[in-house]
């Protein structure tokens, strides 16, 4: 399976609270490596600065400026246009680079259409981990604007307090992925078993690698990076 991240120098960029807190060209090698290694997948590269991840010897596609400029989160929208799905020319699955990949993940994704991981603090889907066919549900990028995403930011909070719904989804818009469980709504195929996809918790995960967990995903403020220097099999893990 092909597999694409993203990386650019914007805002999206930053972990706050890390000693690392920018993503660096280091960040897509490692997880072009952990891809390979588990499972022998390519990674494609969506980035501002495609000659130096070509240089690394990683598939580069350059982001476009128009895209690059979107504030926070917001260019990882791009990555449901149908432009990039027609560069790609194949299924892919889309992945943060906050991620340890400990298997093969291919498994996980070709459920439907497009599977995307569903734990999220409130919101339907986590727009960290996603696979899906060229072109499907491209209207995630081809319906997106500033504008539209302020008038769907007020139609979600106002159906959470009159419905009721608060009690399940977060009332905070985080951006990119409320526009997604907006715009999709709830009902789309997501990621099983849920325990192969998690988040990284150190009361849980720090002690010893754990059984049956594919990938986890290093939420807020961490990093594998970061984690790796008190934690010696995340720094066995992250290479």
């Amino acid at each position: 399976m092909r597999f694409v991240t993203s990386w650019w120098q914007g805002h999206g960029a930053f972990k706050h609270g890390t000693s690392q807190p920018r993503y660096v060209l280091e960040h897509v090698q490692v997880m072009a490596s952990m891809l390979a290694r588990h499972g022998g997948h390519k990674l494609t590269c969506v980035t501002d600065d495609p000659a130096a991840v070509r240089a690394a010897g990683i598939h580069a596609i350059s982001m476009p400026p128009e895209v690059r400029k979107l504030p926070t989160f917001l260019p990882k929208l791009w990555l449901w246009s149908e432009e990039l799905g027609q560069e790609i020319g194949e299924r892919y699955a889309c992945i943060d680079l906050d991620a340890l990949v400990l298997a093969d993940l291919a498994p996980l994704l070709y459920k439907a259409e497009m599977v995307i991981w569903n734990w999220c603090g409130g919101e339907y889907y986590n727009t960290s981990l996603f696979a899906l066919d060229p072109g499907c549900r491209s209207r995630v990028w081809s319906e997106f604007s500033m504008e539209a995403m302020e008038r769907a930011k007020k139609d979600w909070l106002h159906r959470q307090i009159v419905d009721g719904i608060g009690r399940h989804r977060s009332t905070v818009w985080t951006g990119d992925q409320s526009w997604v469980s907006w715009l999709l709504g709830p009902g789309e195929a997501t990621i099983s078993p849920a325990g192969a996809v998690r988040q990284f918790r150190h009361v849980d995960d720090a002690a010893a690698k754990p059984p049956g967990v594919r990938v986890f995903f290093f939420c807020g403020p961490m990093c594998p990076q970061s984690v790796a220097r008190d934690v010696p099999w995340v720094a066995r893990e992250w290479r």
